[in-house]
């Protein structure tokens, strides 16, 4: 092949590629490389498995098969090996130094055979290129630590900054249960320490779940101590469709809020758009998730919601470890921004449409944040009792909305009934028309607790969240204090007081 090459280092050829090796990807294949010359890096005799599409040979350190600088006839980016169809070719990429194959000069790039001899630059180091027969030669017959340890070294090298996919793997196989399988070395030396490492962080997750055995019993202890006031407040009825004339029109301004999907950014600029519903061919993951939740709209121009709905990874941990929401938590802090798609409603047909990345959060206050033993951070943002930092909003603009009282929102009197609106568990959407459901609660303590409304008589479910709650004054006026943030337990509900909106 004498045409110039249109080789160019590409994220799927290496990440995506190492990515579908190490999850056993149907009839994927890999070749060995036998180092026939020794120098600082290789030994003669000794061979090295290929699970990517692409890798570069050279001296420079992103090169997935690199030289030291003993072998100087060896250019930074000497030469290429790229799968093409079912083969592989050899592409030339020093404009300096020469590649050989089988002792001819490879102009710009060739295809290779099994038993094939690379040699870079005439007397330089020579490699071997074999292909194993049959079933052997299917990436599935190397264990996962095998596949692991290469995806290390040749998918990861050309791509450290961005660090995308091996946060993945990091994220899938922490939740998974994989944890002693990570990043294991050849050397049973090495080995041995990544295992009392792997030990210590299973240990540190324990501790972390009897923690949070210990606060959930304090709070028990909270519910049991408000158990005499659910007794004396009759129980209202479950959610029923809201009305103009219950609410003055007031739910024309009620959204219901999805997360379409995420566009995922890595170090280096690439971009990956996953789409709610779309399958993940990682082990444990399935499809991408989406979300339902809702918002509102307030007369000063913003679109209120909280937090959670519109960056779900930073409360990966809420209610169980959720594998996907932990999978996007390792991609943001480590190397790559996460954005959730987000889409929202109004019973008006009034849309929204915007990345999560428009809206003002809290993303600092509360957080806590650890780091594995291979130094990836993983965050997760305060919820509940101490959580008033779960809201968000857009700046949409304009004037029509709803009204409310930051001032009131501080001083709520224990017993006083509020009025909640929203599309709990997906409901109030459906055959076309949208209208929230209305439902009540009822404030449990004098002004704020731990910073949030406290209420017991709860009648709000998941999808609730990011809904407005209102105060009706003497006069029949409805005002807005609070936006749905959680609950616990059957009854107690957390609401975020509309002044906690910094």
């Amino acid at each position: 092949m004498t045409e110039s090459t249109n080789y160019k280092r590409s994220f799927s050829g290496s990440m995506g590629a190492g990515m579908k090796s190490v999850f056993g990807g149907s009839g994927r294949r890999f070749y060995e490389l036998e180092f026939r010359t020794s120098s600082e890096k290789h030994r003669a005799g000794e061979t090295q498995k290929v699970i990517v599409d692409q890798i570069e040979i050279g001296r420079d350190s992103q090169c997935g098969i690199r030289f030291g600088e003993d072998c100087k006839t060896v250019s930074r980016r000497h030469a290429a090996i790229v799968k093409d169809g079912n083969g592989w070719k050899l592409v030339q990429l020093s404009k300096t130094n020469s590649t050989y194959l089988n002792g001819r000069k490879v102009e710009n790039e060739w295809y290779l055979q099994n038993g094939d001899e690379i040699q870079l630059s005439s007397g330089g180091p020579r490699i071997g290129f074999m292909v194993r027969e049959g079933a052997g030669s299917l990436v599935k017959s190397i264990n996962l630590t095998n596949r692991l340890s290469l995806f290390r070294q040749q998918a990861l090298r050309p791509y450290k900054r961005a660090i995308t996919a091996l946060s993945i793997l990091l994220g899938v196989a922490i939740v998974g249960g994989a944890l002693s399988t990570i990043l294991l070395n050849k050397e049973n030396r090495e080995l041995r320490a990544d295992a009392g490492r792997q030990k210590e962080m299973i240990d540190s997750m324990k501790k972390e779940q009897d923690n949070m055995a210990t606060d959930m019993k304090a709070k028990d202890k909270i519910i049991a101590a408000l158990q005499s006031d659910v007794k004396r407040l009759k129980r209202r009825p479950g959610p029923v469709p809201s009305s103009d004339s219950a609410l003055n029109g007031l739910d024309r301004y009620v959204y219901y809020v999805e997360i379409a999907g995420y566009r995922i950014t890595t170090g280096d600029g690439e971009v990956m758009e996953w789409n709610a519903g779309d399958e993940i061919k990682i082990e444990d993951i399935g499809t991408v998730q989406g979300g339902s939740g809702t918002g509102f709209m307030l007369s000063d121009g913003r679109f209120v919601t909280a937090h959670h709905v519109v960056e779900p990874w930073d409360y990966w941990g809420c209610g169980g470890i959720n594998k996907f929401l932990y999978l996007l938590n390792v991609l943001n802090y480590n190397g790559a921004k996460v954005e959730a798609h987000i889409k929202a409603i109004s019973p008006m047909g009034d849309r929204l449409d915007f990345y999560s990345s428009a809206a003002t959060c809290d993303r600092n206050t509360g957080y806590k944040e650890k780091q594995t033993d291979e130094g990836y951070r993983i965050r997760h943002a305060p919820l509940g009792d101490g959580g008033d930092t779960d809201y968000a909003y857009y700046r949409r603009g304009g004037s029509n909305g709803l009204t409310y009282n930051a001032e009131l929102s501080r001083n709520l009197k224990r017993g006083t009934q509020l009025v909640v609106l929203g599309f709990p568990l997906g409901e109030g959407v459906r055959n076309g028309k949208i209208q929230p459901l209305l439902s009540h609660t009822t404030v449990s303590q004098d002004g704020l607790y731990g910073g949030i409304i406290l209420t017991t008589n709860r009648n709000f479910e998941h999808g609730n969240s990011g809904g407005p709650v209102y105060y009706m004054d003497e006069n029949g006026k409805y005002s807005v204090v609070g936006i749905i943030s959680g609950g616990l337990g059957e009854t107690l509900g957390y609401i975020v007081p509309i002044s906690a909106i910094r």
